[in-house]
C-alpha cells in the first residue's frame, strides 16, 4: 500500500507470508515506518480489528506540499502523522487491510458504515457482476446507504432480493435502504467508478 506522498509505499507483503495475508491485506509497514488506525471522529488511536483512519510516520513520508502550507497542516501533524485519508484495520500481526476512503464513509445514525465492505460482500453475489455503494442524505438516520447493482447478462434479479441477501450477510445497519439496477457507472479516463457522480445520479433519482 502506499501513496505519492508516503515516497510511495509504507506497507508491503512478503514472499514467505500465508495465502490468506497474501489474498487480503497489503502487508506490513516497511523497516523504520510506523503505521497506526485512529477513529476519524475522537482522533483516538484504535484497538485491532477497529476500523478508522491510517496514518503513516516515518523517514518515507513527505515533508509537505510545496507552496501549499495550509494544505499541509491538515494532513501532517506537528510529529510528524500523515492523515491518508484512507480507512483500514491492523490486526495482532501488524497487517494492513484498507477498506475505504474517509470520503466515502456512510454516518448511519452515529454509526460508521463503509462502502467497501458491503460493495464486497454483494460481489459475492453469483448474479451480479459489479456493485457500488454511496451514501444519501435519510431524514431519520442523517444517512444510509444506497447500492447501484450492475447484473450478469440476462440475469434477473429483484430489489427485494438483493434486500434479503444482504440481510443474511450483515448486520441490519448496512443493509442499503435503496437498490438501484445500472448497465453502466459513471466513470474517469482510466476507468475508475466517479463515487461523487454516481452519488448525484442516486440523489436526483429518488428526488432527494
Amino acid at each position: 500500500m502506499g501513496m505519492t506522498e508516503t515516497s510511495p509505499l509504507y506497507t508491503l507483503g512478503s514472499p514467505d507470508d500465508s495465502e490468506e495475508k497474501r489474498h487480503h491485506s497489503t502487508g506490513r509497514p516497511l523497516p523504520h515506518t510506523e503505521v497506526r488506525i485512529v477513529d476519524p471522529v475522537t482522533d483516538e488511536v484504535t484497538d485491532c480489528q477497529t476500523p478508522g483512519e491510517i496514518q503513516v510516520r516515518g523517514y518515507l513520508v513527505m515533508s509537505g506540499y510545496y507552496k501549499m502550507e495550509s494544505q499541509t497542516k491538515e494532513v501532517l501533524s506537528p510529529d510528524g502523522w500523515f492523515r491518508t485519508g484512507d480507512i483500514g484495520m491492523m490486526d495482532e500481526e501488524g497487517y494492513l487491510n484498507v477498506i475505504g476512503r474517509i470520503k466515502d464513509m456512510i454516518i448511519r445514525g452515529g454509526e460508521n458504515i463503509y462502502p467497501k465492505e458491503i460493495e464486497n460482500i454483494l460481489l459475492q453475489h453469483p448474479q451480479i457482476n459489479d456493485a457500488q455503494v454511496v451514501g444519501v442524505p435519510d431524514e431519520y438516520f442523517g444517512e444510509v446507504a444506497a447500492a447501484c447493482i450492475k447484473k450478469n447478462k440476462d440475469e434477473s434479479l429483484t430489489e427485494d432480493e438483493i434486500i434479503q441477501y444482504c440481510k443474511s450477510k450483515m448486520s441490519h445497519q448496512k443493509v442499503p435502504k435503496y437498490i438501484f439496477f445500472t448497465d453502466e457507472f459513471p466513470l474517469t479516463a482510466s476507468g475508475k467508478v466517479i463515487k461523487m457522480a454516481l452519488k448525484k445520479q442516486v440523489i436526483e433519482e429518488l428526488g432527494i
